[in-house]
């Protein structure tokens, strides 16, 4: 999960523009029983509601 934190700083527009990515994080956000506040802000930047 960190690791898609830290590639959103790096490259967002790989991370939020790539669908197969965003949909990575929507697997990740809801298999998490409490996801942080980074991995919510991440899903947010990605049009997600976490």
């Amino acid at each position: 999960m960190k690791e898609l934190v830290k590639a959103d700083r790096l490259a967002p527009e790989e991370v939020r523009g790539r669908p197969d990515t965003v949909n990575l994080v929507k697997d990740i956000v809801g298999a998490v029983p409490n996801p942080g506040s980074e991995l919510r802000a991440l899903a947010e930047r990605c049009g997600l509601r976490a």
